[in-house]
């Protein structure tokens, strides 16, 4: 896998890159990278970013940072809780796989070096993949005390780091344990006092007493004379009284009810008949009354129209 896909660039001082043997730990990298993974297995290396180094003028460098992953490089910060956790667990996993480069005679050293990052924003995530930047590198002053590397470590490096990895000075025996406390040259601690036993603890038996046991009957006794007390109380159940229906007005909706089921009868009549007699037997339903009787035949009428015309064209001599 080449580290050929850009992370990210930045710059640091000449100085703050740390060396082993007078060579700093930029130097040959690609060898030093085939060396690990020879030591640990393929894919190792691959927590760390190659560096492609820029000198400037007062001692300056600028470095672009190459990795093997194609995807978004991003900050930790950048990250949502569920994903920057699996990157730090990937980070962990991954500097914890470096163990026996660390216990290397002919590289050890320059891994423990190499383990140190500039700052916090040097961990960068690449998909769920974690990759280091600004490695190898310490601000000037950290490495002038042994509490200084540690507090430095504890707060970068240090949250990540499994039994067996720690970060070291070159040249110092300085070791730190998980990022939470330096080892090597400080004084051991003082063993501790052994804690008290805890007291042993007490069973409380709470007794139930009779009372207690007659409350849901007592209770479901009081609410049923509740109930008995409102019933037998005077005027708190009415009853409707029961009054006679009145003949009269039984009889005008019978007579209603029929004078209906006539008009029905009725209406189905006029709808079995032809369309000429249909007419008037709709009439004699909807109004309750029979039809009118049929006019009289046009040719008669006409005949009459006729006679009454002669007679006043006829002279009045004609009936002498």
């Amino acid at each position: 896998m080449g580290n050929v896909h850009f992370v990210r660039s930045t710059q640091v001082g000449a100085d703050e890159v740390l060396h082993v043997d007078g060579l700093s730990v930029w130097e040959n990298c690609a060898v030093l990278f085939r060396r690990i993974e020879a030591i640990c297995g393929e894919g190792a290396s691959s927590v760390f970013a190659e560096p492609n180094v820029k000198p400037q003028g007062s001692g300056g460098l600028v470095v672009a940072w190459f990795g093997g992953y194609d995807d978004d490089p991003k900050p930790l910060d950048a990250l949502d809780r569920a994903m920057n956790a699996r990157v730090e667990a990937d980070l962990s996993s991954r500097l914890a796989a470096l163990r026996p480069a660390l216990a290397d005679a002919d590289i050890g050293e320059t891994v423990a070096a190499m383990i140190n990052i500039y700052d916090a924003s040097a961990i960068m995530a690449v998909g769920e993949h974690a990759i280091l930047t600004n490695w190898g590198v310490l601000p000037r002053g950290v490495v002038a005390s042994q509490a200084g590397f540690a507090r430095h470590s504890e707060a970068t490096i240090g949250p990540y780091l499994k039994s067996g990895v720690s970060p070291a000075v070159p040249g110092q025996s300085w070791r730190i344990t998980g990022g939470m406390e330096a080892v090597g040259a400080s004084p051991p601690s003082q063993p501790r006092a052994p804690a008290a036993a805890p007291a042993p603890m007490q069973t409380v038996v709470v007794e139930r007493t009779g009372g207690v046991r007659l409350l849901p009957p007592l209770l479901l006794s009081a609410i049923f004379a509740s109930a008995l007390a409102y019933v037998a109380w005077p005027g708190s159940l009415i009853y409707e009284r029961n009054v006679p229906p009145d003949q009269a007005a039984q009889a005008g909706w019978d007579k209603i009810r029929d004078d209906l089921a006539k008009r029905a009868s009725a209406f189905e009549t006029a709808l079995s008949k032809p369309a000429c007699e249909a007419k008037d037997a709709w009439v004699e339903a909807s109004l309750g009354i029979p039809a009118p009787a049929a006019a009289a035949a046009p040719d008669a009428a006409q005949k009459s129209q006729q006679a009454a015309e002669d007679a006043a064209k006829k002279p009045a001599g004609d009936g002498k």
